[in-house]
């Protein structure tokens, strides 16, 4: 039986996972506007190393170039990257922070300047259900971006762009 330290450690990596699987589908997207996604090497060059805050700027704005009339689909991913930009703020605060041990106990210390507000410190003991609602927006995250791509291949603006199995579905064996 895991301790409930254990837990939390294994759900902080399954939180990065899971985002990982984000930033995927993301530069995924960014590769098919960019008319890259059959070439592995070129579409890596344009999405790799970027952060992510950054990778969603641009989808939004090459989605408006290639589909300036889509309002319905501009307020759908609008909204796809204003949740992503919130989820990303979080799994950051348990990427970049400290932890230590105290009796057994994981605490999480996050020190930060960011926001014109001077030094700041926050130590608390990690709360496991809060990793899991974080980890749970990620899953939900996961899906609607996949719908999203999903879409988007079907359009028949890409339907001759695109001459392989979708990089997010599952293959049979």
């Amino acid at each position: 039986m895991k301790s409930l330290k254990d837990e939390i450690i294994y759900n902080i990596g399954n939180l990065v996972v899971n985002f990982q699987i984000i930033e995927r589908i993301v530069c995924n997207i960014i590769r098919l506007f960019l008319d890259t996604i059959n070439d592995e090497e070129n579409g890596n060059i344009m999405t790799s190393e970027i952060n992510f805050r950054i990778l969603l700027d641009k989808l939004y704005a090459l989605f408006i170039i290639k589909f300036p009339d889509e309002n319905n689909e501009k307020e759908t991913l609008k909204s796809l990257i204003k949740k992503a930009s919130e989820v990303a703020v979080k799994r950051n605060d348990y990427v970049h922070a400290k932890y230590f041990l105290i009796s057994s106990i994981l605490i999480y210390d996050k020190i930060t300047t960011r926001g014109y507000k001077g030094l700041r410190r926050e130590s608390k003991e990690i709360d496991s259900e809060e990793v899991n609602k974080v980890i749970s927006d990620i899953q939900d995250l996961i899906i609607k971006f996949d719908n999203f791509y999903k879409y988007l291949l079907e359009l028949e603006y890409f339907k001759d762009k695109f001459d392989g199995p979708n990089p997010n579905e599952e293959i049979d064996e």
